[in-house]
Formats: structure tokens, sequence, C-alpha cells
């Protein structure tokens, strides 16, 4: 069967699908960008909620937390902290109370399976126990190195994707000794996808 269009006008119409299919991705795209962001208001009120978040911890936790380093000195030790599980109130300061520590690893700490299956097991006992994984610790190798790396910001994310209050806390080697009496760590937390060092002062 023949078509009616003449040659010439077949061009023209293909012209016209193309340039519509074309108008409309770009308009898909623009949509989705634009949905994507965010508004000044709800930056303004993310950046009033991190600085009311409040992070604590019990005795029970910092110190299990600081005796994994002390334990082996010689090498980088990593663990997570839980806390308990509460819904999110209306008040304005919300505070993340660390009741527990947990060590995993020392020496090698990136182990990506057994570190998927420690997090499952503990998971796990959280959720059977009303508690929530809230938090990554990680001391370093060396004595003057208290810097985040990529082993610490990836499994922290990792941690994050189901605790938006989670907090990164890296182990100052430098100050902890016997008669310390601050606490020797720096926390981090979560904003915007990346970590950002936390005021010891807020």
């Amino acid at each position: 069967m023949r078509s009616n269009i003449s040659p010439l006008e077949q061009p023209a119409k293909r012209n016209h699908i193309s340039a519509s299919w074309t108008k409309t991705k770009l308009s898909k795209t623009w949509n989705r960008k634009i949905k994507n962001l965010a508004c000044p208001e709800d930056l303004q009120k993310r950046e009033a909620e991190r600085r009311c978040r409040v992070f604590k911890l019990t005795t029970q936790a910092y110190c299990k937390m600081m005796l994994h380093g002390a334990k082996h000195p010689a090498c980088a030790v990593n663990g997570v902290l839980v806390a308990e599980r509460q819904k999110r109130k209306e008040a304005p300061q919300q505070q993340v109370l660390f009741v527990d520590c947990i060590p995993l690893f020392h020496g090698t700490i990136a182990l990506s399976p057994v570190l998927e299956v420690a997090l499952t097991l503990i998971d796990t006992w959280c959720k059977e126990n009303s508690y929530v994984i809230a938090g990554y610790y990680q001391g370093n190798e060396r004595l003057k190195d208290n810097s985040l790396n990529l082993v610490a910001e990836r499994i922290a994310s990792r941690i994050a994707e189901g605790c938006s209050d989670a907090a990164l806390i890296m182990v100052d080697n430098s100050k902890f000794s016997v008669d310390c009496i601050l606490p020797s760590i720096h926390v981090y937390e979560n904003h915007d996808s990346r970590w950002k060092a936390r005021d010891p002062h807020e």
C-alpha cells in the first residue's frame, strides 16, 4: 500500500516528531533538576536542625571505644556506636545518646564482606533491643594521624543511610593518656552528603 504523503513531506514530519520528542525530554530533565533543588527555607531549616542536634556518649560507650584503641596501640581500630531508637520530636533540640559501643576490627579495617556481615548481625541485635546503629568510630594507626580517610567516610555513609542523625568519631591518639581530662575525640556529622567536623563548643 502506497503512502499518501509525498517524499518531500516525509522529512518534515520526521523533523517535527524529532523536535517534539527532544522538547519533551528536555522538559522532563529540567523538571527533575528543579524538583531536586532545595529552596532557601528548606536549607535554613536543615541548618537549624543540624545546629540543634546534640551528640552525647555514655561512660560505657566512651570507655569501650578508647580501651579498644589502648588494647591495640600499633593498629588501626574501628567499631560502631548504638543509640536508643526514638521517634522524632518537635522539640527544637534533638539529642542523640550513644549508649554502647561495639568494637569491630583492628589492623586491617577495610574488610567489606566481613563488615557487611558484622553490620547485619549488629542491626538484627539492635532491632531486638530497640536500638539503632547511629555512629561509627575509628582510630588511625599512626599517633599523630586523626584525619578522615576514605574507609571512614564510606563506612559512616553506609551507616547514615539507615540513620539520618549518624555521627562519625575519630579518636585523637595524641591526646589520649591516663591523665587526659577532655574527650580525646573529634566528632563529624553528615551535612549534604559530606562529613564536616563539628564545633566542640556547640
